[in-house]
């Protein structure tokens, strides 16, 4: 049920249902290949797609459910089927955000894509950025959604404890190779900063860190 098979032209990958993101690119990032999927490595792959699904990989390419070419899937009934745009597609459109709620997949099929390194990692800031680091949010939100950079992410956590106090989390990446790209610089420059794991690396590691 954790399978994961890519077919010969490399453009669909089959995975089981019981499979995680870290079995998955695990098999990609060796072969210079990736899925839109998941950003921690112990998160299932059947919840995250069947949900929607964000990713690194969203303003290029979509949430996981738009990257799924088939679903495989057993009935009420029994009966497996395959769902897709050409089979079954009233099925294959409810089960993109749909859930559990229509039958229980066996196997996604993702469309496949050419994928190298990354510039990514984590910043941690004290809690009197936080307003800083919400602006700067605010604006990176608007750049994004104009489309000045389809291949930067960031995913800002606001983190807090039972004794009150807080920090900011800032998840960078940049699914192309190149180190600090103009749009992500706001974040990777602002002052203080607890920690800074920001390097060049792959998929692999990086949903393995975002797992600690």
């Amino acid at each position: 049920m954790d399978r994961v098979t890519v077919s010969r032209d490399r453009k669909l990958t089959a995975i089981g249902a019981g499979a995680r993101w870290q079995d998955v690119y695990s098999k990609l990032v060796p072969m210079n290949l990736s899925v839109v999927g998941g950003r921690v490595g112990t998160v299932g792959v059947s919840g995250l797609t069947l949900g929607g699904g964000n990713s690194y990989f969203a303003p290029r390419y979509g949430i996981a459910c738009d990257a799924v070419a088939s679903y495989e899937v057993v009935l009420a009934n029994g009966q497996r089927v395959v769902a897709s745009p050409q089979q079954h597609p009233d099925l294959y459109k409810a089960l993109r955000g749909g859930g559990n709620n229509f039958g229980i997949v066996t196997q996604f099929t993702l469309r496949t894509f050419e994928q190298g390194q990354i510039w990514g990692g984590f910043i941690l800031h004290p809690p009197n950025t936080t307003a800083e680091n919400l602006q700067r949010l605010q604006e990176f939100n608007t750049a994004s959604g104009n489309g000045m950079d389809r291949d930067a992410t960031n995913n800002q956590v606001h983190l807090y404890d039972a004794n009150g106090r807080s920090a900011v989390l800032n998840i960078l990446v940049n699914t192309r190779p190149g180190e600090n790209p103009e749009i992500l610089r706001p974040f990777s420059t602002l002052q203080p900063q607890i920690s800074n794991s920001m390097r060049i690396t792959n998929l692999s590691e990086m949903v393995t860190e975002g797992s600690k």
